[in-house]
């Protein structure tokens, strides 16, 4: 197992221009590839005669060359790593995407892949490899067969740049892991292209910034870091269009995808435990789907779960007989201590804590067997949640309703409180007063009516909660319900014993 640690390495730069590429005929190769949605799949790689003449020109000088790979089924961020750290490294350095890339990757290279140094995977002759880059991953499984291979016989080494927590399995006596707790691995080469003083085209700050959007949620996920706002600050110096970046960070669905969404949200199975509630998704096909990430991103959205895990059976193309699952999980930011990287990662898939996929194969019964593996594991670890009695305010203020409404502004004030539950002599809720309601009585001229009993005056339609009702019901209620305050009922007794106010959803939220 290697040891991650911070790299030393600061690149010279690198000074000159690349010429646009020519449109001239190209070839295809076929080629099978594991995606990180968890699906092996037929992969089209397009090889121009410009691609195949730079490289063999170098093998004809045999002098060696740099490569930087990504990971299967490239996204934005690993492209962008994989570019920027290409730059870095100078001398030629050429990037390779070994297993095609994801759909809105591959809408993107169909009109920029002249302006970034790409080689087909084919193109490349391993005994001319030197060094070798890998980025956003360091698990060799998700780089393919032929990357694995240049991984272990690099004669000048292999350096690894990722900011998932995950055990590295690269095999090279000169390995360097660079680890680092940021929200977009492209953060840490457009930092060190920063301070190297590394001047970026538009196109590359561009794709640069788009994979810091799509991995950090535009910063708004949770393992957002003020290094990656600062990143995103210096692309935009240096030329990121953003008018390009709004088109690409748009998914939108093919027909397919459409009718596999509407299916998913018909057979879609609600779990609820811990408070929690997950979907649980299982599709059929006869051949693997592109794009089904974006349409578990949906089914969580549409169905109001704090989680979804979907599996797309399909049949497996090296072998008719056997089936191939492809499970995809996601889950909302609010949720929790949710962490599908790790039970995912030990079946050889992986993503992120709260976005992750793997590929299984095998029978049908199988399959579902392993999903319910899974899904067991997710609720597992789940923590257990938040309820009414651990978050209230037990001290909570009450009042008779023979109190004038002047006693109870005057109860109010002396506690810095906006509300008092009226309660009988048994303690058992009759109903609420407000300052809202003093003051409106105020505004209106009818000050005398504050001496008045608040019998008949205090709103008798109010909604409660109970001691155990979880937390994110109650911050459901408050939303939906446009409340501020909630008394909280001991459901034996009916006595009112605590109250809970948005400051106290906030104070969960580590918001107040």
């Amino acid at each position: 197992m290697c040891q991650p640690h911070v790299s030393g390495f600061v690149a010279k730069r690198r000074l000159g221009l690349r010429v646009p590429a020519i449109l001239v005929p190209s070839c295809t190769i076929r080629a099978s590839v594991l995606d990180t949605e968890g699906t092996e799949s037929d992969l089209d790689v397009d090889v121009t005669d410009e691609d195949e003449s730079v490289v063999s020109e170098a093998n004809r000088k045999n002098k060696t060359l740099d490569v930087v790979v990504t990971h299967l089924t490239a996204d934005f961020d690993t492209l962008a790593a994989a570019v920027g750290l290409a730059k870095l490294r100078g001398n030629g350095t050429k990037v390779v995407l070994p297993g095609g890339e994801n759909p809105s990757v591959k809408r993107f290279l169909a009109l920029h892949k002249q302006m970034f140094p790409i080689t087909p995977l084919k193109a490349i002759k391993k005994e001319r490899i030197h060094w070798v880059g890998v980025v956003d991953t360091q698990r060799t499984e998700r780089v393919g067969d032929t990357a694995k291979e240049w991984l272990e016989m690099a004669p000048g080494g292999v350096t690894v740049y990722d900011h998932h927590a995950a055990e590295c399995n690269v095999s090279n006596p000169k390995l360097e892991v660079v680890l680092e707790d940021v929200g977009a691995v492209t953060t840490m080469i457009v930092e060190r292209l920063r301070d190297a003083n590394v001047i970026l085209t538009d196109s590359e700050a561009t794709l640069m910034a788009l994979a810091i959007h799509a991995d950090t949620g535009s910063l708004t996920y949770e393992n957002t870091t003020p290094r990656d706002a600062e990143a995103l600050a210096y692309l935009l110096g240096q030329g990121a269009d953003m008018r390009t970046i709004s088109e690409f960070l748009m998914q939108v669905l093919t027909p397919l995808q459409r009718k596999y969404l509407a299916a998913g949200l018909d057979v879609l199975e609600r779990i609820v435990v811990k408070g929690i509630t997950l979907g649980k998704v299982v599709l059929d096909a006869e051949a693997f789907v592109q794009g089904m990430s974006a349409v578990t991103t949906d089914l969580l959205e549409l169905s109001g779960c704090d989680l979804v895990v979907l599996c797309m059976c399909n049949k497996y193309k090296k072998n008719r007989d056997v089936l191939q699952g492809s499970v995809i999980a996601r889950a909302r930011a609010r949720t929790q201590n949710v962490d599908f990287h790790s039970v995912f990662a030990k079946l050889g898939g992986g993503g992120h804590p709260k976005a992750a996929a793997v590929s299984l194969r095998g029978s049908r019964d199988e399959i579902l067997g392993l999903l319910d593996v899974i899904m067991a594991e997710v609720i597992e670890k789940l923590p257990e949640p938040k309820v009414a009695r651990d978050i209230m305010s037990p001290d909570v203020k009450t009042c008779g309703k023979d109190t004038t409404l002047r006693e109870a502004k005057e109860i109010m004030v002396t506690h810095n409180i906006s509300g008092l539950a009226i309660v009988d002599d048994d303690g058992k809720l009759l109903g609420v007063v407000t300052s809202g309601d003093v003051f409106i009585l105020e505004t209106m001229g009818e000050s005398e009516a504050l001496d008045r009993p608040l019998k008949g005056a205090y709103r008798t339609q109010v909604i409660s909660v109970g001691i155990d009702t979880p937390a994110n019901e109650i911050e459901n209620i408050m939303v939906e319900q446009q409340v501020g305050r909630l008394p909280v009922i001991e459901e034996e007794s009916g006595r009112v014993v605590g109250m809970i106010t948005r400051s106290d959803i906030l104070r969960l939220r580590h918001l107040a």
